[in-house]
C-alpha cells in the first residue's frame, strides 16, 4: 500500500512528484497523530533519496517547488548518512540546483549513484574534501560523450571509499582523481553506449582490488580499438554479451601481436553465444582462466550447439603443454546434451589427476532435453568423486 518508489527506469512526471514528496510516508503519517509523530521523527525513513530531473520539465510543479520537496527530505533525514540515486540529464538550471543542494550535505553521503553528463561534474566541486562517510560511488554517463571530463579531484579525499562503478564514456580517471590505493572493487561498463571508459585500469592497486568489466557488445560497432592498456591488478572479472562474436579479435581487451602489452588476463570470463570455432579461438588466449561456464544457444534455427565432443576433448588435460586453459578449476555446462558421455568423462578424468590445484568442479544442467546421463556414467563419476579429486553435480535447469 505504501511502495516508496516506482520501479520504472524513467518515471513519469507524476511519479517523480510523488517520489520527491515521499507520498508513501505522508500517507502513513495521516493514520493518526501518533503515526504522524513517528514518521516525521524517524530520520532513517527519509535518508534514501531518488530524483530524476529528466521529467521535471513535464511536471505540473515548477523546478523550485520540486527542489523544495527534496530539501524537506534532507531536513527530515536529520544527521544520518544519505543514500542517493540522482539522474541529471542536462545542464539546465534545475539540474545545477539539485547538485548544489546535495553538495551542501556531502558530509553525509554514504552510497551515491549519479547519472549525469560527465562535464556536469564541476557542479560537485563543493564536495571536495568533505566526503568522510562515502563508501560506494557510481558514476553513469547520461550521453554518449566521447570527450573526457575533468573530475577535478572531487572524490580524491574520501577516506572510506571502497567501491566505484563507471558506466559509459567520458570519465577521465587520472592518478589523483580517486583514492585508487584504498579501493577494493571497481566495475566498468558501457551500459547503453557505444564507448567505455577504461582509464581507471592503470591506476588500480595490484592487490586486494577486484575489477569487473561488463561489456554489452551489441551496443558497440566493430572494429573498435583502444590504445594499449597495462594494469597490475591481480583479479579481473570480464562479462561479455556478444550476439555476434566474430569480431572478438578486435576487442580492446584482446592481446594482439602488435601490442602484446595490452593483454589483461581475466580470472573469470563468462561468455555468451559463441560458435564452436570462435569459442576455441578465444580460449587459446586465456591461459589464466580458472572458471568457465558455457551455455548452449539453440533457441533459434540457425544456432548450433556450443558444447560439443570437440570442445570437451580440447578442454581435456594434456601433459604435453598443448592443452587449453591449463588452470581451469571449475566448469559449468548448461547444455542440450549434444555430446557423448565419453567426451565428458575424458575431460573430467584427465583434470582429476592434478590434486595440486584442488578438486576439479563440474556442474551440468540439462536444458530442454529428454536425455540425461546414464546410470553407468553417474556411477563412474561417483567412484571418482570418492577420491576427493573432483566434485560433480547435475540436474535440470
Amino acid at each position: 500500500m505504501c511502495s516508496p518508489f516506482t520501479d520504472s527506469e524513467r518515471p513519469t512526471a507524476e511519479e517523480e512528484e510523488n517520489r520527491l514528496a515521499r507520498t508513501d510516508l505522508l500517507q502513513l503519517s495521516q493514520v493518526c497523530s501518533r503515526w504522524h509523530s513517528i514518521i516525521m521523527s524517524t530520520s532513517r525513513l527519509w535518508s534514501t533519496i531518488k530524483a530524476d530531473t529528466r521529467v521535471w520539465a513535464q511536471s505540473t510543479l515548477p523546478s523550485a517547488a520540486l527542489l523544495h520537496l527534496l530539501e524537506l527530505s534532507l531536513h527530515r533525514s536529520g544527521e544520518l548518512p544519505l543514500n542517493l540515486e540522482i539522474t541529471v540529464d542536462s545542464d539546465q538550471f534545475s539540474d545545477r540546483g539539485i547538485l548544489q543542494l546535495l553538495v551542501r550535505h556531502s558530509g553525509r553521503w554514504r552510497n551515491v549513484s549519479l547519472l549525469l553528463n560527465p562535464h556536469s561534474i564541476d557542479h560537485l566541486a563543493g564536495a571536495k574534501g568533505n566526503l568522510p562517510l562515502l563508501e560506494n560511488l557510481a558514476l553513469h554517463s547520461a550521453m554518449n560523450i566521447r570527450s573526457q571530463a575533468d573530475v577535478e579531484n572531487v572524490f580524491f579525499l574520501a577516506p572510506r571509499l571502497k567501491s566505484i562503478t563507471f558506466t559509459g564514456p567520458g570519465w577521465l580517471t587520472g592518478a589523483s582523481a580517486f583514492p585508487w590505493s584504498q579501493l577494493r572493487y571497481v566495475k566498468i561498463g558501457n551500459g547503453d553506449f557505444s564507448d567505455i571508459s577504461l582509464g581507471a585500469l592503470p591506476f588500480l592497486p595490484p592487490q586486494a582490488c577486484c575489477c569487473e568489466i561488463e561489456v554489452d557488445a551489441s551496443m558497440i560497432t566493430f572494429p573498435y580499438e583502444l590504445p594499449p592498456i597495462t594494469s597490475n591488478i591481480s583479479t579481473l572479472l570480464v562479462s561479455l554479451w556478444m550476439p555476434h562474436f566474430a569480431s572478438f579479435n578486435k576487442s580492446p581487451l584482446h592481446p594482439t601481436k602488435r601490442h602484446p602489452s595490452t593483454s589483461v588476463e581475466p580470472h573469470t570470463f563468462p561468455v555468451f553465444r559463441f560458435a564452436e570455432t570462435e569459442l576455441l579461438e578465444c580460449l587459446v588466449l586465456l591461459p589464466l582462466l580458472e572458471e568457465l561456464r558455457l551455455w548452449d544457444c539453440t533457441s533459434t534455427e540457425d544456432d548450433t550447439a556450443v558444447i560439443t565432443d570437440n570442445v570437451l576433448n580440447q578442454l581435456a588435460w594434456r601433459a604435453d603443454q598443448t592443452n587449453l586453459v591449463p588452470r581451469l578449476q571449475t566448469l559449468g555446462l548448461s547444455s542440450t546434451m549434444e555430446f557423448r558421455e565419453e567426451s565428458l568423462w575424458n575431460l573430467i578424468s584427465s583434470r582429476a589427476v592434478r590434486p595440486e590445484i584442488g578438486p576439479f568442479v563440474v556442474m551440468v544442467l540439462y536444458l530442454g532435453s529428454q536425455r540425461e546421463f546414464s546410470p553407468e556414467f553417474l556411477a563412474q563419476l561417483s567412484e571418482l568423486e570418492k577420491s576427493g579429486d573432483i566434485v560433480f553435480a547435475s540436474g535440470h535447469a
